[in-house]
């Protein structure tokens, strides 16, 4: 294994079903027809993990009694939250594979029976998405959006002009003398 989460991973990947990204320390997968991403909040706290989800339904996010629902007699549930379109699972520290799995199989089943669909993170498109690591955090997107999101990162950045910067710094410094004066 190329990197040292790959390998304390691979019993969780293997376990629950999950791929292992050879970059990132995340795992990523398809449980009943949701999309999850199942990594450490902090990468020097590995054995912390977070599974989450982009979903939406008509009902509107979960409501505090779905999430006490949920957790009841959950013990590798540490939490779970909803904002926006992320559902996020906190799992609890040192989860044996096994447990992992079967909160994972819980929390998509819990979701699929109160009426949530996997959606695009960014635009809200309902289907497939895929998971991506963006601007320090990891995202559920749409085809669509990946496909905007990798045009944007392709561009090159706009060249500095050397000469309006040494105009520019040649009147701060003449602004700055007069002050003095």
């Amino acid at each position: 294994m190329a990197n040292r989460w790959q390998k304390y991973y691979s019993g969780y990947g293997e376990s629950a079903g999950l791929d292992i990204d050879a970059e990132y320390p995340v795992m990523f997968g398809s449980r009943t027809g949701f999309d999850l991403l199942v990594y450490p909040p902090k990468v020097s706290a590995p054995r912390a993990l977070v599974a989450t989800v982009s979903v939406q339904r008509a009902a509107g996010p979960l409501s505090a009694a779905e999430i006490k629902q949920f957790r009841h007699g959950r013990k590798a549930c540490n939490g779970l939250t909803h904002q926006g379109r992320l559902a996020t699972l906190s799992i609890r520290n040192g989860v044996k594979p096994e447990d992992l799995n079967t909160l994972l199989e819980d929390f998509t089943q819990f979701l699929q029976q109160a009426g949530f669909e996997n959606v695009c993170q960014t635009c809200g498109a309902a289907g497939a998405t895929e998971g991506c690591f963006a601007g320090g955090r990891y995202l559920h997107l749409c085809p669509n959006c990946l496909a905007g999101m990798q045009q944007q990162a392709a561009k090159p950045a706009k060249p500095e002009n050397p000469v309006a910067g040494a105009v520019g710094a040649l009147i701060g410094s003449l602004a700055g003398a007069v002050c003095i004066i």
